[in-house]
This record gives C-alpha cells, sequence and structure tokens, in this order.
C-alpha cells in the first residue's frame, strides 16, 4: 500500500494547484464579463478534485465538490446567471473545498455541519435564488459509496489515471487474479436522460453477469434532493466488477453497450493474472562432430616442357645487277 500513499500525496498536492486555479479564475469572474474560458477552467478544477478524490474514497469532500460544481455547470451552461452574490458563494464553496481536503489528508472527518451553510446557499442560486427548506438534521449514516468513475474532465491534472493505476496494483496484491481468468472493472455512468430513449440500465447490468462472476455496486453521489429531483431523468451510476475466462474479450464486453454507447459515459479495464514463469527449455545434447569427407581434387596430367627448336636463318638479300658506271671500258 505504499504506492497507493504515494499517490494519495501528489492527488493533495495537485488539488492544491487547482485550488488555486479556480480561485484566481474566481477573483476574475464579473457580471456582465464571464470569460467562458476561465468558467470551464474553473468547473475543471473543481471536477479533477472530485474525480480524484472519488478514486480514494473521500466521500464528505466528494459530496461537497458536486454540490460546487453543478452550480460551475449551470454558469457554464448559462442557466446561472453570475451575480456579485454567486461570485461571494463560489468563493467560499473553493475556500471550504480547500478545507475538505485537509480533513481528507489527515483521515479526519469534518465536523458535523461544516458544509450545510455554504451547500444551502449554493443550492439557492440552483433554484433561482429561492431559500430552500432547511431539512432537519439525520442521524450520521454509514458511508456511501463513492464514485470510481472518470471521464475526460475528470483526468484533467493526470489526477485520476494514476489513483485507478495504484489502486489496482493493491487490488492485485490482496486479491489477486485466479489463472485462466480475467478481471474486468466496467464503469457505466447512463446520461440523465437515458431511460427517454427506451433503454433499460438494469438490462446490461444483467447481460454483464452472464459473462461471468459479477459484483454491481451502485453509486448515488448525483442524486439530487427530493425537491429536485425529476422522475424521469436517471441519476445513478454503477460499477461492475466482472471476473470472466480469458475468452471473454472487450469486444463482447463493448457488445453489451452497443445500442447504449452514445448515451453513456462507459470506462472498461482489464486486470491479467500475472504471467506464468517461463518453462526451461530441454537440455540439448551437442551431437557428435562428423568429420568432412576428404575433398576430392580432379588430377592434372604433367606436361613435359617442349624443347625450343632451331632458330631460323635469315634469307640472304638477293645480288645486285652491275651497273653501266662499274663496267671496264677497253683500252
Amino acid at each position: 500500500m505504499e504506492d497507493l500513499s504515494r499517490f494519495k500525496q501528489t492527488y493533495f498536492d495537485e488539488s492544491a494547484e487547482l485550488l488555486e486555479v479556480a480561485e484566481a479564475g474566481l477573483l476574475r469572474l464579473t457580471p456582465g464579463e464571464v470569460d467562458s474560458d476561465e468558467v470551464n477552467a474553473i468547473f475543471r478544477a473543481v471536477h479533477s478534485i472530485k474525480g480524484g478524490g472519488g478514486a480514494f474514497g473521500f466521500t464528505e469532500l466528494v459530496a461537497f465538490a458536486h454540490e460546487f460544481e453543478t452550480v460551475m455547470d449551470g454558469v457554464r451552461n448559462n442557466t446561472v446567471p453570475v451575480t456579485t452574490e454567486l461570485v461571494d458563494t463560489l468563493i467560499r464553496a473553493n475556500d471550504l473545498l480547500g478545507q475538505m481536503l485537509a480533513y481528507a489528508r489527515e483521515g479526519d472527518p469534518a465536523p458535523a455541519g461544516t458544509t450545510d451553510g455554504t451547500v444551502a446557499a449554493l443550492r439557492r442560486h440552483l433554484s433561482g435564488g429561492a431559500p430552500q427548506a432547511q431539512a432537519p438534521a439525520a442521524a450520521p449514516a454509514a458511508p456511501a459509496p463513492v464514485p470510481v468513475y472518470a471521464d475526460d474532465e475528470d483526468d484533467e491534472a493526470g489526477l485520476f489515471g494514476d489513483a485507478m493505476a495504484a489502486i489496482a496494483a493493491a487490488r492485485a496484491e490482496e486479491d489477486p487474479v485466479p489463472p485462466g481468468k480475467l478481471r474486468w472493472t466496467i464503469v457505466f455512468r447512463p446520461r440523465p436522460d437515458l431511460l427517454m430513449s427506451g433503454n433499460e440500465p438494469a438490462f446490461m447490468l444483467r447481460a454483464l453477469r452472464r459473462l461471468g462472476d459479477a459484483t454491481v455496486e451502485c453509486h448515488t453521489d448525483a442524486l439530487p434532493t427530493l425537491q429536485t429531483l425529476e422522475a424521469e431523468l436517471l441519476h445513478l451510476s454503477w460499477t461492475v466488477t466482472l471476473l470472466a475466462d480469458a475468452d471473454v474479450d472487450l469486444d463482447k464486453i463493448n457488445d453489451v453497450f452497443e445500442f447504449v454507447a452514445d448515451d453513456c459515459d462507459i470506462r472498461i479495464t482489464a486486470d491479467a493474472p500475472p504471467p506464468a514463469a517461463p518453462e526451461a527449455p530441454p537440455p540439448v545434447t551437442d551431437p557428435l562432430p562428423v568429420a568432412a569427407p576428404p575433398a576430392v581434387v580432379a588430377a592434372v596430367p604433367e606436361t613435359s616442357p617442349k624443347r625450343p627448336g632451331p632458330t631460323p636463318r635469315r634469307p640472304r638479300p638477293p645480288a645486285r645487277a652491275p651497273t653501266a658506271a662499274g663496267r671496264s671500258m677497253p683500252g
């Protein structure tokens, strides 16, 4: 678990930087002069902190960050108007998110009611400024399952992927995958309007169970209050841990979501068993060396050197006829 502790430290360090990014953006947020890039940067910072917190099981932090990011999502979609009161509320929410990170770092639960006032203020902006009835304090309940899903925005700072890798490594040490099996983790987060298309998430969950031994965990962190709940919308997500035979590949799992792939955020990862040690090859005995056959050289008959013949004589030149000048005259 040392690796997990190291990734937690990285998460807290990078979350502190994200808080600074969000604070700087909020201080520049001005009614009537809203910079969409600035708003998106604030939203992604809060969203990344929430995603990493969910990976480590920081339930209270995730619940508060969800309230914070929901308002920021309304701002970037122009459904929540930017007012001076809203900016003040968001700055307080960012400060409180830093406090929740400090509690999580120390491993201490936040005192009861720490986030109640800020959450109520955030929800007032979602409801158009109308005050909401204060619900009576409920007895402490067992922590709800925290989300362990990620999308592209969750991994804005690279936090979620590292955290999930560390958790997977720690789980592999504690609960190794049996030989011949694969363990798949399927995060299934439908969009709120999935039910309107006639699709039923339960069908997909049953199909996954038919592929192997499936453990299904339902996440309720996005469930709104009763006053804002819309019955026709879906607010649940699921994480399925599937232990299946090796012939269950990614294509078979994707087939389960074939007709809803465009209406869901789906993340599928696989944990494989450690590779078996290769068997030692049988010893190889060197064969006895075989003598090469003697080379056959064709015999070449010897030839005696030729004796030199007589040197041919050069022909004598013909005798010249005497000239008239050379004749003797008679006396």
